[in-house]
């Protein structure tokens, strides 16, 4: 095996053992890092989001405080395959696993708003909210219903 082959299979290994499941995406710096455009990485985080393998979900920034983060948060919708990506295969891994409180929340928002969509109520939206401190509500729902927000934690979680 060549040593750039080796290279690659490392790191494909590197980041397969980490597969992240909710992080903050910031597609300006990504566009920088890669040298693309920041439209040209917000075009392909909006095609990510069409194949519902990957949810954006936007900050809520109709609060006027700076000091709320304005990066939108992402996440990896099907838990199952983020679990076989993490090489999660069995309850008990998944609880021992570090991922397992960011798979959990996944769940609970993909639950709520696959719900929401299933009602089909009009004029209601989703959004998270941090602030630069690291202070976050996990969702924030809007709508008919006014503003709802949603902390999301599992007691046997580590993070």
């Amino acid at each position: 095996m060549t040593d750039l082959k080796r290279n690659i299979q490392e790191k494909i290994e590197f980041y397969l053992n980490r597969f992240p499941v909710v992080f903050l995406l910031d597609a300006r710096q990504v566009g920088k890092s890669i040298d693309v455009s920041e439209m040209r990485v917000r075009d392909y985080l909006d095609i990510a989001n069409k194949t519902y393998l990957w949810r954006g979900i936007p900050s809520y920034e109709k609060n006027i405080s700076q000091s709320i983060a304005k990066v939108p948060k992402s996440v990896f919708r099907d838990t199952g395959v983020s679990c076989y990506l993490n090489k999660i295969f069995s309850r008990e891994e998944m609880i021992e696993s570090h991922q397992f409180g960011y798979i959990f929340e996944v769940f609970v928002i993909e639950e709520i708003i696959k719900g929401l969509e299933a009602l089909v109520l009009p004029n209601w939206d989703y959004y998270y909210f941090r602030t630069r401190g690291g202070a976050e509500i996990d969702l924030i729902r809007e709508g008919p219903f006014k503003i709802k927000g949603l902390l999301i934690k599992n007691k046997n979680s580590r993070n």
